[in-house]
């Protein structure tokens, strides 16, 4: 390859692959980069953070990227790996992710690594919602002097450092008004991070600001994001992204996109099974209008995802034994006492730990009353257990009593 295509490479990776080394995932490459409203593997919190918490299970990403295939003189790569894990087993307390993604070439490395954290406000995660996210990540860039070639040891970009590091910060949302449709919002660099060896600020990560669509009518997905740098050339702050995607059969996937930088084509093959499911992605991408274009470099994407549904919830059942209240004497005189007994069940399958128990009679006028203090009580699973209460009439009547598990009484029970 001639010299000077090579330096074009160089400068053109470290313009827009450096700046751009979290954009990942060979099946949001293959739809031209349209992802930030689909993604739901690994790699999503990395395209939205509020997608995190808007599919219902745990999942795992590898991704591997060859760069500009048949370029001679450098091996330009790509490895990541990212994962989604749900806070508790009921959905409840949101998603939290965590990715990595490392840059490689000769003369040049940058690594990042990203926590994301997300919350459904509302909606289900496999139907409408609405939820929120946030990134912080850490980034990484070197460059290898000893790979230099005629390096001038007073230059002095490098006289000082050939590392640096800084951090960023993202947020994004994520609504889903109906299942076939879903829209999001990210803000990327959200404090404009300085990731050049110098640190003079000269060379800041622009902010992007971010809209994404995607519509999906079996058996065909159609996306779009549209993005805004706020520094950049006045053509080139607004970016598009398209993709399509068509599903053949139950397990074949054939997608194609295009943004201004590159056209992309890929496919995806995805086994499901009862509480999991895995898939394999590749990606091409071929450079528009550069004279990398020219020279035919192709950059190649592949990549596994597994999914896997969070534990099951485990069965909580608190139940008093049929029959098993007993009042006795059950006629007294005004004054005189009454004892009550109950048996409780832990039907579930966790121990339940401070359990209320509330206890009351009705009164004559039809109101209701506690007849002792909630008392609170741990269960094992398949534990029986008795209470037992005295309890002093003060008027005369015909009292009915009712007793409830895992009441706080902070309401009267409904009879």
């Amino acid at each position: 390859m001639p010299k000077s295509i090579l330096v074009i490479l160089i400068f053109a990776l470290l313009n827009l692959s450096f700046s751009q080394v979290d954009i990942t995932s060979p099946r949001g490459i293959g739809l031209g980069g349209a992802y930030s409203a689909l993604a739901n593997d690994g790699f999503s919190p990395i395209w939205n953070p509020a997608n995190m918490d808007a599919f219902p299970d745990m999942a795992l990403s590898l991704a591997y990227t060859a760069f500009y295939a048949g370029i001679s003189g450098d091996m330009i790569q790509e490895g990541a790996l990212g994962t989604v894990l749900k806070l508790d087993r009921k959905l409840r307390y949101g998603s939290f992710g965590i990715s990595y993604i490392q840059y490689l070439s000769d003369i040049y490395s940058q690594g990042k690594i990203t926590f994301g954290y997300s919350k459904r406000l509302v909606g289900t995660a496999v139907g409408k919602c609405f939820a929120v996210g946030v990134n912080a990540a850490i980034i990484r860039s070197s460059f290898n002097r000893s790979n230099f070639v005629n390096f001038d040891d007073n230059d002095p970009v490098f006289s000082v450092r050939t590392s640096t590091a800084d951090y960023s910060v993202d947020a994004g949302m994520l609504i889903r008004p109906a299942e076939f449709m879903t829209i999001g919002l990210v803000a990327s660099n959200i404090n404009k991070p300085d990731i050049s060896i110098s640190q003079s600020g000269a060379n800041k990560l622009p902010l992007i600001g971010k809209f994404a669509m995607a519509l999906t009518t079996k058996p065909i997905t159609v996306a779009f994001d549209v993005e805004y740098h706020d520094e950049a050339p006045s053509d080139k702050r607004l970016q598009i992204h398209a993709g399509v995607e068509k599903q053949f059969g139950k397990n074949l996937f054939i997608r194609a996109g295009w943004n201004r930088h590159e056209f992309t084509a890929g496919f995806g093959y995805k086994q499901k099974r009862k509480k999991s499911a895995w898939s394999i992605d590749y990606a091409l991408s071929y450079s528009l209008g550069t004279d990398i274009a020219r020279e035919f470099f192709t950059t190649h994407r592949a990549g596994f995802n597994l999914w896997v549904a969070p534990p099951p919830v485990p069965i909580e059942e608190l139940a008093i034994i049929p029959d098993s209240i007993k009042v006795t004497p059950e006629t007294v005189f005004v004054g005189d006492s009454v004892k009550i007994t109950a048996l409780f069940e832990n039907r579930g399958e966790i121990v339940e730990r401070k359990v209320p128990v509330a206890i009351y009679y009705q009164r004559p006028d039809s109101t209701w009353t506690l007849i002792a203090p909630v008392e609170r009580v741990n269960i094992s699973p398949g534990e029986l257990f008795e209470l037992g209460w005295t309890w002093t009439p003060t008027e005369p009547g015909i009292y009915e009593i009712f007793i409830a598990i895992d009441n706080d009484a902070k309401e009267l029970p409904k009879i």
